[in-house]
């Protein structure tokens, strides 16, 4: 394969995983699959779901940084990746869909981040601030971003649902996943907090109607992955 068949091959795959409506989006150069020959390790990100904290963790958050870390952004689909380095350790982090979509709302129209805001406007083409929660769903439902893309579609998952992971952690449960990687795989990992949003248990913000909508947005997740809408108690 000659270079500028590589570069095709590279973009057909990038067009492929990411799926946002917005042009000119940092997804077009992410494949969100993460590997380090030297450890042995398969990272695959899933967006809002401690990916910024788990970049921060491996010293790949910043241009040209993961040359230093020892992880490249593999540009492949993840079923390939999985299938090809079968003797490496692969891992990932999900979420439940009602709660990384309150996520979402606050980190795109509360959290006053510039950056962030003037993204939602030009995807939604209304001001973040006349975005309420019901209002930021039924936008997103129509204008596809991959911090709201299904999780399954990051992940190496074959037609009968089989997850090809050593190991899937949950976001509300992050702590038992670092100390499992790091008892069983002897992976040492310090995660810190970065890009999180602060606000109440996510089913405070849902009525009927929301709550459903999500359910449209998420149903292979949630049928994966037994996803629940839960109240808080």
């Amino acid at each position: 394969m000659n270079q500028s068949q590589n570069k095709n091959a590279q973009s057909t795959s990038l067009t492929r995983i990411a799926r946002c409506t917005q042009k000119n989006c940092g997804c077009l150069k992410n494949s969100f699959v993460w590997i380090s020959h030297e450890r042995k390790i398969i990272w695959f990100e899933v967006p809002k779901v401690a990916s910024r904290s788990m970049k921060s963790a491996w010293g790949i958050l910043g241009p040209g940084r993961e040359k230093n870390s020892g992880f490249v952004n593999l540009h492949k689909m993840p079923l390939e990746v999985a299938s090809e380095y079968s003797n490496y350790f692969k891992f990932a982090l999900i979420r439940n869909p009602w709660d990384k979509m309150v996520s979402n709302w606050f980190m795109f129209c509360k959290s006053n981040i510039p950056r962030r805001m003037q993204q939602i406007e030009d995807l939604f083409g209304m001001p973040p601030g006349n975005i309420d929660f019901p209002t930021f769903l039924q936008h997103a439902i129509v204008h596809r971003n991959h911090h709201w893309e299904q999780c399954v579609n990051f992940l190496p998952i074959d037609n009968q649902n089989k997850l090809l992971l050593d190991l899937i952690g949950q976001l509300d449960d992050i702590e038992t996943c670092i100390s499992t990687m790091k008892h069983k795989f002897g992976i040492e990992l310090q995660l810190p907090r970065e890009n999180t949003t602060n606000h109440s248990h996510y089913s405070n913000y849902y009525d009927t109607e929301s709550i459903d909508i999500v359910r449209t947005m998420f149903p292979r997740d949630i049928a994966v992955f037994n996803f629940t809408f839960q109240f808080h108690r």
